[in-house]
Order: structure tokens, then C-alpha cells, then sequence
């Protein structure tokens, strides 16, 4: 998608509204405010799109199926076209955007996600510090070896007001 003017804000700090608790509610508010013809992106993740090279896969996947439960739909990414329909939007277009990391250094998505992911599943006694520990030295291991591997998609949906 390209870049185009943005006219209008929204009215929180970053201007980025991840994971609302009342789906239909944000989905409304956005018609309501788009005037028609008026478009808007609407970006979401599915997290089952989540590749993360491990030498435990077993490991890894305790680790990680552990995660989704930080958001309330964790495949909006992959259903996301119905809610906007019904909420009086038409989606002109969905595009992929794929996150791939051959490296876990500091400034790499990968590297946050690991520690975020690490501090959720522990700091909730979803999985043991020890597995949890393991899997990021496995991962850390990788990347001293040229092995590291991660990638996800998010889905940015371009969707617009009927005229």
C-alpha cells in the first residue's frame, strides 16, 4: 500500500488501536467516521502465520502456543473481512506484510518478541522459567551460528466508506 495523506489522527497516543475489547463497536466507530469514499488500513496479525526456527521444536511450541492468549483473537489477521463487512465497509484490498529476521540482535523484531514472549508465559505460570530459559538460548544459539530464522505475517486490509 502506498503512502497517502493522512488527515486525520486518531485520538490516542500513537495512533494505533491493538486489540479492542468490542470488535464491532471499533468497527462501527470507524464507518461512522470515514466520510464516504473515505478509505483507511485496518493492519492485523494471525499468529499461526508464526515461523521461529528452533532445534526443539517440541520446546519451542510449548513455548509459543503459550502466547496467543496475550490478545483476544489471536487469528484476526486471516478473519478480519467478515467483521469489516458487516460493519458497512467494503475491502478493496488485503496485503501481506511479512516480518522476516535472520538475526536476534537488540534492534530485530525477533529479539523483542522474544523477550516479550518469554516475560508473558512466565510472569503467568504458562510455562516453566526453565523451559522458557532453554528456548531462548536455543534461539540465541542460532543466531551465534548464522541459524536464525523468524518470520510472521500481518495482514493490512485497505477498506473504504460505499459512496
Amino acid at each position: 500500500m502506498s503512502r497517502g495523506k493522512q488527515e486525520v489522527t486518531l485520538p490516542i497516543p500513537d495512533g494505533v488501536e491493538y486489540d479492542v475489547d468490542d470488535l464491532e463497536a471499533a468497527i462501527g466507530e470507524l464507518a461512522r467516521v470515514l466520510r464516504p469514499g473515505g478509505r483507511a488500513v485496518v493492519y492485523h496479525t494471525d499468529w499461526d502465520s508464526l515461523v521461529w526456527r528452533s532445534t526443539n521444536r517440541s520446546r519451542a511450541n510449548r513455548v509459543l502456543e503459550a502466547f496467543p492468549e496475550h490478545c483476544p483473537r489471536p487469528h484476526l489477521g486471516s478473519e478480519l473481512a467478515e467483521p469489516l463487512r458487516e460493519g458497512g465497509l467494503v475491502v478493496d484490498r488485503v496485503e501481506p506484510n511479512c516480518l522476516l529476521d535472520t538475526r536476534l540482535e537488540e534492534e530485530t523484531f525477533a529479539y523483542h518478541l522474544m523477550e516479550g514472549v518469554a516475560n508473558y508465559v512466565v510472569d503467568r505460570d504458562v510455562v516453566d522459567p526453565e523451559t522458557v530459559e532453554t528456548w531462548t538460548e536455543d534461539l540465541r544459539a542460532l543466531e551465534a551460528t548464522g541459524g536464525a530464522f523468524f518470520s510472521l505475517t500481518q495482514y493490512g486490509y485497505l477498506v473504504r466508506k460505499p459512496e
